[in-house]
């Protein structure tokens, strides 16, 4: 049985809190299958009084939605529940309230930005960089005076032995803090393959002059 479900994190230090982060992501080699591929920036909601949930912003492969293209913002409170949110302009195939029909394109850069919003909560948007359109897809509603715990990821739902798929993290930015990474750490698997049966990875992830990778 090949491994299905795992991760790789890249951790931010950041120091102090950030108002508002952002991180550039390129989808250089889309995958191939019908699986699940999440590639997001995820930050917690703190104050003083400590962490109010967590959201995360990325790009999908998904196969319930239109060329298996779409966005994500959505999260968690600290019990479990999944965070509530403004309605969104973008569409959503599926009615998915967290998760919107976007037609990224492979080998385009994308800016994830969280920051306040100027209504209630927080907001993610994604700017096409070539283009400089944005997309506004939500707020979350979830309290917090600053974000921490800063991240990216990818979440994978696929076999092994799939084909992989490759995508770029570059100008990870932070407002009002200082910002340095600090580790890049892999999630263990969901289901563990037997033992001898080491199937080849399906996606990468690196870091380089130009930025992760």
């Amino acid at each position: 049985m090949a491994v299905v479900g795992f991760s790789f994190h890249l951790f931010w230090d950041l120091a102090p809190p950030a108002r508002e982060v952002l991180v550039t992501v390129e989808v250089l080699e889309p995958p191939t299958v019908d699986r699940l591929y999440f590639w997001a920036m995820q930050a917690s909601f703190l104050d003083g009084a400590g962490s109010h949930g967590a959201g995360h912003l990325g790009l999908q492969w998904n196969p319930r939605y239109p060329d298996r293209k779409a966005v994500n913002w959505g999260g968690y409170a600290n019990e479990g529940a999944i965070l509530p949110g403004s309605s969104s302009s973008l569409p959503s195939t599926p009615g998915d309230p967290n998760t919107r029909d976007l037609p990224w394109l492979p080998g385009r850069r994308y800016r994830l930005r969280i920051y306040p919003s100027p209504e209630i909560g927080w907001r993610g948007e994604v700017t096409d960089v070539e283009t400089g359109v944005v997309n506004v897809v939500r707020d979350l509603h979830a309290g917090g005076a600053y974000l921490g715990h800063v991240m990216v990821w990818t979440e994978l739902f696929c076999e092994c032995s799939d084909p992989r798929s490759v995508v770029a993290w570059s100008a990870p930015w932070c407002a009002a803090a200082a910002l340095a990474v600090r580790a890049v750490g892999t999630g263990l698997p969901r289901e563990i393959a037997p033992p001898g049966d080491v199937p080849p990875m399906a996606a990468m992830t690196r870091f380089g002059a130009k930025g992760f990778l």
